[in-house]
């Protein structure tokens, strides 16, 4: 079984040390060039005859998982959308909420009533922010949040409203940011400027070592 013997998060610069014990470095000595999201470099070494040290280096410290599959063998460091910020403007017409990812993300939106709100589910994405925001800006009363699955991975988010009121929501440019306006009919939402790039739902890096519905 391959099991990391140590996650270490260092900064100046940002980066992850994992080491691998039990094992032989047999991949490039030089550094491999990632540049996406946070990801700089990915650089390996044999630290120790019986342990090698991996170094992800990173623009800056963001949510991370090592896990071993000893199947294969491999140890997986992943790197999930992290759910960071919520922010609400209050417009004339509506009431603006744009909720921000450190990654492109989906989402799904649907309302509920008896009470009236509107739930908006994140795939693949972990909630980084307070369980509840009060706001009081037009239909808006709150905003609730969790980590509402871990497997599989998912954020919820439940604006609590003062009234049934219609709303629309996108995606930013990005994807980086769901932007829900409520108060406005769906029809009414305008295009946002440019293509929305491809789905990303996080990074994964793969090392092998070889033998050697509900509210939150």
């Amino acid at each position: 079984v391959i099991i990391p013997l140590a996650v270490v998060e260092l900064k100046n610069p940002d980066r992850l040390v994992i080491d691998i014990p039990r094992a032989i470095y047999a991949a490039t000595k030089e550094a491999i060039s990632i540049k996406e999201n946070s990801l700089l470099r990915l650089r390996g070494s044999q630290w120790k005859p019986d342990c090698v040290r991996i170094v992800v280096e990173l623009e800056k410290l963001i949510p991370y998982a090592v896990s071993a599959r000893p199947q294969l063998p491999e140890v997986a460091i992943e790197f999930p959308s992290s759910v960071y910020k919520v922010t609400t403007v209050e417009k004339p017409d509506y009431v603006e909420v744009a909720v921000a990812a450190t990654n492109p993300v989906d989402f799904k939106a649907r309302k509920l009533h008896n009470p009236d709100r509107i739930v908006v589910d994140i795939p693949n994405a972990l909630y980084a922010l307070p369980i509840l925001t009060d706001v009081h800006k037009g239909a808006v009363q709150r905003i609730r949040g969790s980590q509402f699955s871990r497997d599989p991975l998912a954020t919820r988010l439940v604006i609590d409203l003062a009234k049934d009121v219609p709303f629309a929501a996108t995606l930013s440019q990005t994807r980086q940011q769901v932007i829900i306006k409520v108060g406005i009919p769906p029809g009414k939402m305008e295009p946002l400027p440019g293509k929305p790039v491809a789905g990303f739902r996080g990074k994964d890096i793969v090392v092998d070592p070889g033998q050697g519905g509900k509210d939150p």
